[in-house]
């Protein structure tokens, strides 16, 4: 039994398109494909203030942001630079930053991260 219902489901139509009915195509928003280019230029930005608390390392609080550069035809950013730098009250420290290239030759990614932290304590 269950197998015949599964036979069924495999070929019964979508329940949403009508049969005999054309289907529609939905438009792709701009700027969600890699086959659509983005038209515009300019530079974004983010950033937010982590603050958090643990026993162990105490109140910890720092920054952390990124800058993008749009160009025209690169999707869905030309560069991508994002940094942190975090501290915590008891001498723990994680800091990094990043550099994103999504298409710097055709089919080629560049992803550069650099990393330095200080532990205090470690399941190792």
């Amino acid at each position: 039994m269950p197998a015949l219902l599964f036979a069924l489901l495999l070929t019964a139509p979508a329940p949403h398109v009508p049969t005999g009915a054309p289907e529609t195509q939905v438009p792709k928003p701009r700027g969600m494909s890699g086959d659509v280019p983005r038209k515009r230029s300019g530079l974004d930005g983010a950033g937010v203030a982590p603050v958090s608390f643990n026993p162990d390392t105490g109140f910890g609080y720092g920054a952390v942001g990124g800058i993008y550069l749009s160009s025209p035809g690169y999707v869905p950013y030309r560069y991508a630079l994002a940094a942190q730098v975090f501290f915590t009250t008891r001498g723990v420290q994680s800091h990094w930053l990043r550099f994103d290239a999504p298409d710097l030759l055709p089919r080629l990614r560049l992803e550069v991260r650099a990393e330095q932290s200080r532990e205090l304590f470690s399941p190792w």
